[in-house]
């Protein structure tokens, strides 16, 4: 009695189904999801002495570090906050001046200016691609491939 009860549930839900007329959806590409997993640092193996540091955090914003050099040789880092847009994060980078080291900090006059902006695309968990346009002549805009270096634990 059972088997009888089955064999009819499943052509009345064929029926409806039919009747419905529903038709297969097709299932949407999932791409990269920007989550805390994503945080790290990140560079390109062709230019290994600078990179990206990035800190996925809560509410789709992300911390963006990019530590590269001015075209005299002098580290530059740019900072920003960015927000989280699908696979991509993007953010206003700052550069700051006029700091001095803890004991002398009261030397100085630290200060910073707007640099420019950057777009990073995750491209998977180990790869990505930097975005930046910038004021600064020495930088204009330009794309940079890069690769994952660290992952957090977990």
């Amino acid at each position: 009695m059972l088997k009888f009860y089955l064999s009819s549930a499943l052509i009345i839900s064929t029926y409806l189904l039919m009747s419905m007329n529903v038709a297969a959806q097709p299932i949407p590409v999932n791409l990269p999801s920007i989550r805390a997993g994503l945080s790290g640092f990140w560079f390109n193996p062709d230019q290994p002495a600078h990179g990206v540091q990035l800190e996925i955090l809560n509410n789709g914003r992300a911390l963006v570090s990019w530590y590269t050099y001015s075209r005299n040789g002098a580290p530059l880092w740019l900072i920003g906050e960015g927000v989280v847009e699908g696979n991509q994060i993007k953010s206003e980078l700052l550069t700051f001046t006029g700091g001095r080291p803890p004991a002398h900090w009261n030397d100085g006059a630290a200060s910073s200016k707007i640099w420019g902006s950057v777009t990073l695309t995750i491209q998977g968990c180990l790869q990505g691609v930097l975005n930046w346009t910038s004021a600064d002549p020495d930088f204009g805009h330009g794309e940079l491939p890069l690769t994952r270096l660290t992952t957090l634990q977990g």
